[in-house]
């Protein structure tokens, strides 16, 4: 599982192509982490330990990124060419 900070630095990695969104992600994140402090994510489920809400909407909002069309169009997939695929079955 990865840690809080590690999360949170790369979701500013993703946003360090414009430095004002960074900065203004970074106060978001700050002020996001002080109002929620400790608070679990649920009573008795998953993340349920202090901070556990923070962690989580850290995960959700990484998730979201990850399937948005910003991040697809900075992390495309390969596009095997039809010379490789036949290559790859025949092999």
């Amino acid at each position: 599982m990865q840690s809080v900070e590690t999360m949170t630095e790369r979701i500013l990695y993703w946003l360090s192509l414009n430095t004002q969104v960074r900065a203004l992600a970074e106060r978001l994140l700050q002020r996001f982490a002080v109002t929620v402090g400790d608070l679990p994510a649920s009573a008795e489920h998953h993340y349920a330990e202090p901070g556990g809400l923070y962690r989580h909407s850290l995960e959700v909002a990484s998730r979201l990124w990850r399937s948005s069309k910003s991040w697809r169009s900075l992390h495309p997939k390969p596009v095997l060419s039809q010379r490789s695929r036949v290559r790859r079955e025949t092999a």
